[in-house]
């Protein structure tokens, strides 16, 4: 009797141990983005379309997560960022009022954010009709492992 009182406290602390390594793992492999503060300035009409606007963010992606994830396209209020890498202002350069010493581009999709990386960038939106941006907007970040939503607080500079 004693034995099988034994094999049992056994089993079952066997069966603890390997769910809190299942859930421990799980949030591990969860997409864990932080995203500074986006900064956005209307830029009016593209030079190379007179029908389109666009609308630029400064931001800074951060993985903290223990996987490397790869971020495939990124939405603001639906509308979809410029899936290319463009320069946007050269160094020693201003944008929004910042004073910038290195050359400054927006990120060009898909791209690879290895575990607990950051990358710094422009998230630039172009679309046909004037893009209305309010002081808090929905992000949606696509990745290999999901959808990443979040409400963003958006200072206009």
């Amino acid at each position: 009797m004693m034995n099988f009182i034994i094999e049992n406290l056994i089993s079952i602390i066997s069966l603890l141990i390997s769910i809190f390594t299942f859930i421990y793992t799980y949030i591990l492999s969860m997409i864990n983005i932080k995203i500074s503060d986006l900064y956005c300035q209307f830029l009016g009409k593209t030079k190379c379309d007179n029908n389109s606007y666009e609308e630029t963010f400064i931001c800074n992606l951060e993985n903290r997560s223990k996987y490397p994830i790869t971020i495939t396209k990124i939405k603001i209020n639906g509308i979809k960022s410029f899936k290319h890498k463009l320069f946007i202002c050269g160094g020693g350069g201003k944008v929004h009022e910042q004073e910038f010493e290195d050359k400054i581009y927006s990120f060009e999709y898909p791209f690879k954010l290895e575990p607990y990386e950051a990358k710094n960038g422009v998230i630039l939106l172009i679309d046909k009709k004037p893009i209305i941006i309010k002081t808090i907007c929905l992000l949606k970040i696509y990745t290999t492992r999901g959808i990443y939503y979040k409400f963003i607080y958006i200072k206009h500079r």
